[in-house]
């Protein structure tokens, strides 16, 4: 069981939570599946009594949780972004059944850099923008009739997935085969790239919105290396 050290280089986080209790729950679930890396987005509530008292015996994993004004700050120094979503939208990254992100989750975390689960507001999820912020977008499976789980519920299932694949791996070993560029340098490449759209004349405004949010998706899609990335970079410094 090895490989479960390699779970503290996933980030757990939760967008404007609006309840102190699931915060709570949250993290005792974490703690249940050997996860102790909470990062909050705009808590409603934070610190709270009722936080510690439903997380029980995982107040060290409250204690430790870091807090950002915004999910781009939340997401510094991370290479790989999973979305907790059950909602379908025109525009988004892709879908997959909760064991199957998981399993690129298992994948990503030897590389060079922390991945992230993203989880949204208990009473509308994900926005459309936090999405776009995402590799990829999981789903649970669930009934038809009532698809809606509670927050803590779903992190629940999401972390017993993750120590239940990170339990079947002896060790995770070996150098990464390439370095991919964190969600930063990434945001960085796609303000540039749109600043060169808008030189050239080439991004009008009444369309600028869909474009960039469909070159989002891709490069997200993509997974830029980094040098990949510096030679695109390179080029659009020759435009200007």
């Amino acid at each position: 069981m090895k490989c479960l050290g390699a779970l503290n280089k996933i980030k757990i986080i939760l967008c404007r939570p609006s309840h102190p209790g699931n915060i709570g729950s949250v993290a005792r679930a974490m703690k249940n599946m050997g996860l102790n890396n909470l990062v909050l987005v705009q808590p409603k509530t934070f610190p709270s009594d009722q936080a510690e008292a439903l997380a029980a015996g995982a107040n060290d994993v409250l204690k430790k949780a870091k807090v950002f004004d915004s999910l781009d700050a939340a997401l510094s120094g991370v290479i790989y972004v999973t979305g907790a979503s059950c909602r379908k939208r025109d525009l988004s990254p892709k879908t997959l059944i909760c064991k199957d992100a998981v399993a690129e989750i298992i994948g990503e975390i030897h590389k060079n850099g922390e991945v992230a689960l993203v989880f949204g507001n208990e009473r509308n999820g994900l926005t459309a923008e936090e999405a776009l912020k995402c590799n990829v977008l999981s789903d649970i499976p669930s009934s038809k009739d009532y698809p809606s789980l509670n927050i803590s519920h779903a992190v629940q299932i999401f972390c017993y997935e993750l120590f239940c694949q990170a339990s079947r791996i002896e060790s995770i070993g070996g150098s990464p085969n390439a370095e991919y560029s964190r969600y930063e340098e990434l945001g960085f490449f796609l303000e540039t790239f749109r600043q060169c759209m808008e030189n050239t004349g080439f991004l009008k405004p009444k369309h600028k919105g869909k474009v960039v949010e469909r070159l989002e998706r891709l490069f997200r899609r993509a997974r830029l290396e980094k040098e990949e990335m510096d030679i695109l970079l390179g080029f659009f410094k020759t435009l200007q």
